[in-house]
């Protein structure tokens, strides 16, 4: 394997690039798309690819935040 592309053995054997990342260099690192993977539906917030319709720290956009007792993002909303 080539350890400076191979997603799965990225740097040294066994070191998995996470979802979201590609092994570049031997590094993971976040991948095109602005960050995420083209045609994913997910957005780069923070260092990390999320689904800004369900995700409860970034719903609707990076950095919103659902009120606690809410928890939960649906289609982009906190529900009330």
């Amino acid at each position: 394997v080539d350890l400076q592309t191979d997603a799965f053995n990225c740097g040294a054997c066994s070191v998995v690039c996470t979802e979201g990342t590609i092994c570049q260099g031997g590094t993971c690192v976040a991948s095109g798309g602005g960050g995420c993977l083209a045609g994913s539906g997910l957005t780069y917030c923070g260092g990390v690819c999320v689904d800004v319709l369900t995700d409860a720290s970034n719903c609707g956009t990076c950095g919103v935040v659902c009120p606690q007792g809410v928890g939960f993002c649906v289609g982009g909303f906190c529900p009330e």
